[in-house]
């Protein structure tokens, strides 16, 4: 662990499960010199991405929400995606949220959400949490639109562990399924008692591979309701695309 990696490794320890660490508990958890740490955290406060907490602590400093600030300035998805989630979950016969997410890494995060008023669920689908890459229709309808050299590389990586090649091979075949519709339904994948309907939305030039989802609960968003929302979200995201693409 050298360099920069060090700094965004003693980042990623601050979390909701602890969200203050002492010097001591940094260095264990990496396994590295607390005179080490020490020089680290010290720097990462000085640029504010760390600052000190009460009882030898630190936590995540203000630099986060500043950079949050220039990200949503400056990111092509939510600059272009953005003013059409208000319309589009006015459409949705239920209570519902209504996600952009898109490919990070090799995993699914949503960047932005927004939620009905008179909601009476909570989903994991939240602006900064990842997602799961196998489930759900966000990730799945993303994976469909994927090359496939790239859709292969982070298949591989997921099914590494399977002993025969079997279960890449049946989803593949899904996700081909899902690409020639151009959206995906998905029941209780990650959320359940959630449904959750995607379309994908997909820019080369900005390198985006994203989708545009509506979370709701699957007692009140009924199967008879697709066919009313399933082409406003499947044009929302074409929409989005065309636009990136200008």
């Amino acid at each position: 662990m050298t360099g920069l990696n060090r700094f965004i490794d003693i980042i990623r320890l601050f979390d909701e499960t602890q969200g203050q660490w002492t010097i001591p508990e940094m260095a264990e958890r990496l396994g590295a010199p607390t005179s080490t740490i020490y020089r680290n955290a010290r720097e990462l406060s000085k640029a504010g991405f760390l600052e000190s907490a009460p009882s030898s602590r630190y936590r995540l400093g203000p630099a986060f929400v500043e950079f949050n600030r220039r990200f949503q300035l400056t990111d092509p998805l939510m600059r272009t995606g953005s003013k059409f989630l208000t319309s589009l979950i006015s459409h949705v016969p239920a209570p519902s949220v209504v996600a952009l997410s898109r490919l990070y890494d090799n995993q699914v995060m949503c960047t932005i959400t927004q939620q009905s008023p008179n909601i009476k669920f909570s989903t994991s689908y939240q602006k900064g949490h990842p997602m799961p890459l196998l489930k759900g229709a966000t990730s799945k309808v993303i994976l469909a639109s994927l090359k496939p050299k790239r859709l292969n590389e982070l298949l591989d990586q997921q099914f590494e562990d399977c002993k025969t090649d079997a279960t890449k091979k049946q989803f593949l075949i899904e996700l081909k399924e899902i690409n020639r519709r151009g959206y995906c339904v998905t029941r209780g994948e990650v959320d359940q008692g959630l449904i959750g309907l995607a379309a994908p939305i997909v820019s080369e030039k900005h390198n985006i591979f994203a989708s545009l989802s509506i979370i709701s609960d699957a007692n009140l968003l009924l199967h008879e309701d697709e066919p009313q929302i399933l082409p406003l979200l499947v044009s929302t995201a074409k929409i989005i695309s065309n636009n990136l693409a200008e």
